[in-house]
C-alpha cells in the first residue's frame, strides 16, 4: 500500500493495529508490507485547514470519509492509496458601477493580483514587471465572479488596468481572505463576498462667452479631438456643439481618463476672432488640466472670444 506524501528514501515505518501517524511530504511515498490478507484498513490524512484532500485508490477516484478512505488486502494485489492536496478557495463576485447609478458599469479593465505583485509609493500602487494577474476580464451587464483561484489566507488586490469612455479610474481595492473564508476590504467583511467598485464620471462642461462681458455667444462651433502619439490629433466621435443661449455642453461622457485633447473652434461667431486651439488633459482619477478660466459661480469652462 503506497500513500502519496512522504517519509526520507531508505528510512521505514513500524505499522501495529490501531492507529498509526505518518508524517509524509510533497511528493514522497510511505510503503506498507507484511499487512495479511483480510486485514482491513483506513488510511486518513489531515490536511490542515489551508487544503481540500482528494484520493485515488489503484488509480481510481476514491470516496472520501472524513478525509480518509478505506479498503481490505486480498491476495498478491499492492493496494495504492494516492492524496492530492489543493488549497482551499473561495469564489468571489466582483462588481462595477457608475458612482452614480446601480447597474452594472460595462467596459472597464478589471485585474486581481497577489498583493505580492504589486507595490504602492505615496499612494500609487504599480504593478511589478512580469506579475501575471490572478484572474482579469472586462466588465459587461453583470457581475464577474472568480472561481477556484482566490485562496484562504490570502491577500489581493483589484485593479483597474482601464476605465470605460467617460470616466475616471478607480482605486486599487486591497482585500483579504482569512482561515476561514471571510473577504474582507480593511477591517470591513464584504457580505456574500461580493466586491465593488464605483467609477466617477467625467465633466468637461463648456460654455461660450464674450471675453470682454462673458455674456454668452450663439452660433460657435466647437470640437474635441484626441492627440496621438505621433503629434497627430483625430476627432473623437459625436465631440461637437454648437453655442446657443442659456445652453453649456459637457465633453465628459466622451474624454478617456489619461489622455490629452484639443478643443478647437471650427465655426467662429460673427464679428470675433478665431481662439487658438486649447489643450484639455485628463488624468487618471478624472482632473481636468486646462488654461480655460471656469466660471465664478460654477464648474463651467468658459470659452471665450475677442
Amino acid at each position: 500500500m503506497v500513500a502519496e506524501t512522504a517519509i526520507p528514501a531508505g528510512s521505514a515505518a513500524k505499522v501495529h493495529a490501531g492507529d498509526n501517524t505518518i508524517k509524509l511530504s510533497h511528493g514522497m511515498t510511505a510503503t506498507v508490507k507484511g499487512l495479511e490478507v483480510g486485514t482491513g484498513y483506513t488510511i486518513t490524512e489531515d490536511p490542515g485547514t489551508d487544503y481540500n484532500v482528494s484520493a485515488k485508490v489503484n488509480d481510481a477516484d476514491a470516496s472520501l470519509s472524513n478525509n480518509g478512505v478505506s479498503g481490505t488486502i486480498t491476495s498478491g494485489q499492492e493496494n495504492t492509496a494516492a492524496f492530492t492536496n489543493t488549497k482551499r478557495t473561495k469564489d468571489v463576485t466582483f462588481s462595477k458601477k457608475a458612482a452614480t447609478g446601480t447597474e452594472e458599469l460595462p467596459g472597464a479593465g478589471l485585474a486581481v493580483y497577489k498583493t505580492s505583485d504589486v507595490t504602492t509609493t505615496d499612494g500609487v500602487t504599480t504593478i511589478k514587471t512580469g506579475a501575471v494577474p490572478v484572474d482579469s476580464w472586462i466588465s459587461v451587464d453583470m457581475a464577474h465572479e472568480v472561481k477556484g483561484v482566490l485562496e484562504y489566507e490570502g491577500s489581493y488586490v483589484l485593479i483597474e488596468t482601464s476605465a470605460p469612455v467617460g470616466y475616471a479610474f478607480a482605486d486599487p481595492i486591497f482585500f483579504d481572505i482569512d482561515v476561514n473564508g471571510k473577504v474582507s476590504t480593511g477591517n470591513t467583511e464584504q457580505a456574500d463576498a461580493v466586491i465593488t467598485m464605483t467609477d466617477q464620471p467625467l465633466h468637461f462642461t463648456v460654455n461660450k462667452v464674450d471675453s470682454d462681458n462673458e455674456e454668452e455667444l450663439s452660433g460657435a462651433g466647437l470640437e474635441l479631438f484626441v492627440k496621438n502619439g505621433d503629434g497627430t490629433d483625430t476627432k473623437v466621435n459625436g465631440a461637437e456643439w454648437t453655442s446657443a443661449e442659456n445652453t453649456t455642453f459637457d465633453f465628459g461622457r466622451m474624454l478617456e481618463a489619461g489622455k490629452d485633447y484639443i478643443l478647437r473652434e471650427t465655426i467662429t461667431p460673427e464679428g470675433y476672432r478665431t481662439i487658438e486651439d486649447i489643450s484639455v488633459s485628463v488624468d487618471r482619477d478624472g482632473t481636468i488640466t486646462t488654461s480655460l478660466e471656469k466660471d465664478t459661480d460654477s464648474d463651467v469652462y468658459l470659452v471665450k472670444n475677442e
